[in-house]
């Protein structure tokens, strides 16, 4: 199809798109808590015994936890949470050994996003060949659960997004790829940017009119003869199949205009007459300066081929590797940066 109609079909998507939510708010600021006290909560006992589960140990200072992402269970009121997790004696570098490549998918519930009980591992690798698996998304659909996240492999420089299903949310099938990187419409695989080649991070949400999933994840992207950092589009009828789309690319500030920035973890936050598009950004330090991490969002009415310069939600470290849940900020740190990869929980400010 040509290029044009596909803007114009986003046009229409993304002026009218929403997400039913019948998930509580998280009102308060809070320490999300992996170690647990006190008798577990109904719902989450329920969800224990109706698919003989039981929460499993889970220590803390043996492992690194990053990106997270979830979703509101209504079938048991409860959260799920996933969470991309490697041992703390594995640096993050890109080293083969380090933690980004090795890193596996664990599983929580809570009843109320601060308490959270380990479930176990949901997908690893089994052997040294095999990929490494990064952040995703998780849709609940007619009874199934469906956990699309990213698959890594040659220590991370080819990347494509996978999914696996479930009836309960623990147990998922072998991840099979559903979106590998194509050399078509206006997508970059190469790093003259300093970059690594990025496919990855799926956001997926229902659109009610269309009868449509779509997909957003971090890409490259060539605008006017540059590579630099994008959003990949797809859409779907199944949320099995999906249809690539051209690439979104961000007019970005001068100060993202770096060698080696990325944008991570897109978050789609439909509002009246509008789409709020979240993203994490990272600028690597030059020696003679630190890095910079955070968070920023777009308002937009049109998703197509390009977004006007973003706006800063979080210009902090402490609140990079941004998820949604329930209205929240999933955030890959506390507040108080005690020790890393622990979990806060931050209202999104408007």
């Amino acid at each position: 199809m040509a290029r044009g109609l596909w803007v114009g079909f986003l046009a229409v998507l993304f002026s009218t798109s929403s997400i039913a939510s019948t998930s509580p708010t998280l009102a308060s600021l809070c320490r999300l808590a992996i170690a647990a006290h006190g008798p577990i909560p109904k719902s989450v006992e329920r969800y224990f015994a109706q698919n003989f589960l039981v929460p499993d140990a889970f220590d803390g200072d043996k492992h690194n936890l990053w990106d997270n992402w979830g979703a509101w269970d209504a079938r048991y009121r409860i959260y799920h949470r996933y969470s991309q997790t490697a041992g703390t004696h594995l640096g993050l570098s890109s080293l083969d050994k380090s933690a980004h490549n090795e890193a596996a998918i664990r599983h929580f519930v809570s009843a109320d996003g601060k308490t959270w009980y380990h479930v176990g591992v949901v997908l690893e690798k089994k052997s040294p060949d095999e990929l490494a698996y990064w952040s995703g998304k998780l849709v609940i659909h007619e009874g199934f659960y469906y956990l699309f996240h990213t698959r890594g492999e040659s220590s991370g420089r080819n990347q494509h997004i996978a999914l696996s299903i479930s009836k309960d949310g623990h147990r998922f099938s072998k991840s099979e790829p559903i979106l590998k990187p194509e050399i078509k419409w206006n997508y970059a695989f190469e790093d003259s940017d300093g970059a690594i080649p990025a496919w990855r991070d799926p956001e997926v949400f229902w659109h009610n009119t269309l009868n449509c999933w779509v997909m957003v994840f971090a890409t490259k992207a060539k605008q006017a003869g540059r590579v630099g950092p994008g959003f990949g589009l797809a859409t779907s009828i199944d949320l099995m199949k999906w249809n690539l789309l051209p690439a979104m690319t961000p007019n970005l500030p001068e100060w993202l205009q770096v060698s080696g920035v990325q944008l991570e973890l897109p978050n789609i936050d439909p509002r009246s007459g509008q789409v709020r598009l979240y993203a994490s950004y990272s600028v690597p330090g030059d020696g003679s300066a630190s890095g910079q991490l955070g968070t920023l969002y777009w308002d937009v009415k049109l998703l197509g081929d390009s977004l006007e310069s973003p706006k800063i939600l979080y210009n902090d470290a402490r609140f990079y590797g941004f998820s949604l849940l329930a209205g929240t900020a999933l955030l890959f740190s506390t507040d108080v940066h005690e020790m890393p990869y622990r979990m806060a929980s931050v209202p999104i400010p408007e």
